[in-house]
């Protein structure tokens, strides 16, 4: 008798166990694969994990799904993002839960050694996968906040390019003149729920030389505005849906735009400040 007492709550537990194993959301892994003219290769992965964090903080790195730092060979073509550790990584995870079906993606910066054309490989079906939340959810994917994509990309209206319909693009020769790197992978759509989440237009720029003008559809807690390089040339609080930056001091240049909104949702932008 006792030990059929004492196998009871065991097979409960493991009866439990099953029904958590049954309903835990498989890891949605999606690639972006870079292929140079010289046949040089690098990837960056993606995920969607049950097990990820919302990285809101110096730290926060996900080292069990990739995220740590990597080494990179300066002489060779490297495509990266940078981590909550400032290290360079390939790899960028967030949890399903608070984020399906929005992924920022991160800034992917390159090494400029790569030879044209430079060819992007991605898997599209991976966006409509059945074992998402709501595998109808996501109806924006698409490279942006690049000088290349913006003048190139086949999504002119949001200045960028989709990844809806296709599994490839290729970088031509504009790329010599109109940098591809820094650019994001922005993915959104619909949540489970029916709320719409991130898509194009929520923040509005604009500038004169000397003041950058920014405005939100509603307040924002932070805004960061990053050089070519990656650096944070500026940083501050708003609290409300509007932002005015002096760049009269900067250099020309190309400047990407973050801002994060109370609800702790990023969105992106870029200028182009003009020589004189």
């Amino acid at each position: 008798m006792r030990t059929t007492a004492l196998r009871l709550p065991l097979l409960a537990s493991l009866a439990w166990l099953g029904i958590l194993a049954a309903h835990a959301q498989p890891q949605w892994r999606f690639h972006l694969a870079f292929e140079d003219g010289a046949g040089a290769r690098d990837t960056l992965w993606f995920l969607w994990d049950t097990s990820a964090t919302a990285e809101w903080g110096p730290g926060d790195v996900d080292y069990h799904l990739g995220e740590g730092g990597v080494e990179m060979d300066p002489d060779t073509f490297n495509v990266w993002m940078y981590n909550w550790d400032g290290d360079s990584t390939k790899t960028h995870a967030l949890p399903y839960t608070g984020w399906f079906p929005f992924h920022g993606g991160g800034e992917i910066y390159g090494l400029n050694n790569f030879q044209l054309p430079l060819t992007i490989r991605w898997d599209h079906s991976l966006f409509e996968a059945d074992y998402l939340p709501d595998p109808d959810a996501i109806n924006l994917a698409m490279f942006e906040g690049s000088t290349y994509f913006f003048w190139n990309g086949n999504y002119p209206e949001a200045g960028g390019h989709s990844l809806l319909e296709e599994d490839s693009v290729v970088v031509g020769e504009e790329a010599l003149w109109m940098p591809l790197f820094p650019m994001f992978l922005h993915i959104s759509g619909t949540d489970p729920t029916g709320v719409q989440q991130v898509l194009p237009g929520p923040l509005r720029m604009t500038h004169d030389g000397e003041l950058l003008f920014v405005r939100m559809a509603g307040s924002m807690q932070q805004i960061e505005v990053l050089d070519a390089a990656g650096r944070i040339v500026h940083q501050e609080v708003p609290g409300g849906p509007e932002a005015r930056v002096s760049i009269g001091s900067w250099p020309p240049g190309l400047y990407i735009v973050r801002t994060c909104t109370t609800n702790n949702t990023w969105h992106h932008g870029k200028f182009i400040k003009m020589a004189p």
